[in-house]
């Protein structure tokens, strides 16, 4: 099984981490028993961010900084407990910051409908920056809410200064992460053993997930394609075949091994796996031109010191996403694999990452 693989390969210890969310007014901690506010939650059924039982943070190729297991979790929890018909409204900065996590409307089917999501979330949000403004300027509270974001906040209103502007929404992926597996338990043998010949730790088989969720037919708007969501030029300097005839991004294990090149040559460039694994979402160019900026390769270093435009939530996140899956598939329980999407033949042409995207 691929989590028995990764299991082989990571060393974990407990980590702890607090979560405070609105919407269940919740703390946990890494423990098996957690600790919940008997206020009934805002949203129906708004469950708290809870701390996995161990915690990746010995993986010398791969490590886990303190600073960034707040982004881990919060991203470890989108993979295998929220599910596509939730949104979670966060804070864009501080990723341990949860202000709403919303039940998406569905109809008798069990379809979330997709207009009054919408409204709903865009509701949320209106009300929770009309909060958030209102406590900036005077931070008496008036409701349970209230006492929760200055909670949040530190009881320092330089801290709700301007956090009406840094909300950001997440759709779950939870159901996808387990549509993906079936393929990741299909391929992952095969995978790791081209991994292991071109020199890339085998950890990177967790990649594909925050890449395209291991469909293989993912295709995104951008041109990116295929489970490792090679662009065609990127591809065919790698030596893939991509034209109007062949498209070998779309050939699992041609691709894995162009992905893999792709990894090593990033990182005898960047010097360290973590730089790497960004560099494949960044650009290992642009993380070099980082680097000579701010004169660190200290990945926390440049998440938190490095500005630029193209420097955004979705390259800042990337790592921690990789590390999630990791943690993920490590505390994974038995699937029940859906065969039907494995042998599904359509092209899927659809935006892959569902995950961390700027904006």
């Amino acid at each position: 099984m691929l989590k028995k693989v990764i299991k082989q390969l990571l060393q974990r210890q407990a980590g702890v981490t607090v979560f405070i969310c609105i919407s269940c007014i919740s703390v946990a901690i890494a423990s098996p028993t957690k600790l919940a506010s008997p206020t009934p939650p805002i949203i129906a059924h708004a469950p708290a961010l809870t701390t996995p039982a161990l915690f990746i943070n010995n993986n010398t190729v791969f490590p886990v900084p303190d600073a960034l297991q707040p982004a881990v979790l919060f991203w470890y929890k989108l993979f295998t407990e929220h599910k596509s018909d939730r949104v979670i409204i966060h804070d864009r900065r501080n990723l341990a910051v949860i202000w709403h996590v919303l039940e998406l409307p569905k109809d008798e089917s069990g379809t979330v409908l997709f207009n009054d999501s919408q409204d709903l979330i865009e509701n949320t949000l209106q009300k929770l920056r009309t909060r958030l403004k209102r406590l900036a300027s005077n931070q008496k509270p008036i409701d349970i809410e209230d006492r929760v974001i200055l909670t949040l906040a530190g009881n320092n209103s330089e801290n709700l200064h301007g956090a009406f502007l840094k909300l950001r929404t997440q759709k779950g992926v939870a159901d996808r992460f387990k549509e993906g597996y079936a393929y990741a338990i299909k391929w992952h043998h095969e995978i790791v053993n081209i991994l292991h010949e071109e020199g890339v730790p085998v950890e990177v088989v967790a990649l594909p997930f925050v890449e395209s969720m291991y469909n293989p037919k993912a295709c995104s708007h951008a041109g990116a394609a295929g489970l490792w969501q090679l662009m065609p030029a990127t591809a065919r300097d790698l030596g893939l075949v991509v034209n109007k005839n062949k498209d070998e991004r779309y050939d699992v294990f041609k691709a894995t091994r162009a992905a893999a090149r792709m990894l090593k040559d990033n990182y005898r460039m960047l010097g360290s796996w973590p730089l790497a694994i960004t560099a494949y979402n960044y650009g290992p160019y642009g993380l070099k031109r980082a680097i000579k900026r701010i004169g660190s390769r200290d990945l926390m270093t440049l998440i938190e010191a490095y500005k630029n435009d193209a420097w955004g939530f979705a390259a800042k996140n990337f790592y921690a996403e990789f590390l999630a899956v990791l943690q993920a598939i490590n505390n994974y329980p038995s699937l029940e694999i859906n065969t039907a999407y494995i042998n599904n033949s359509q092209p899927v042409f659809s935006e892959p990452r569902f995950l961390a995207q700027d904006g």
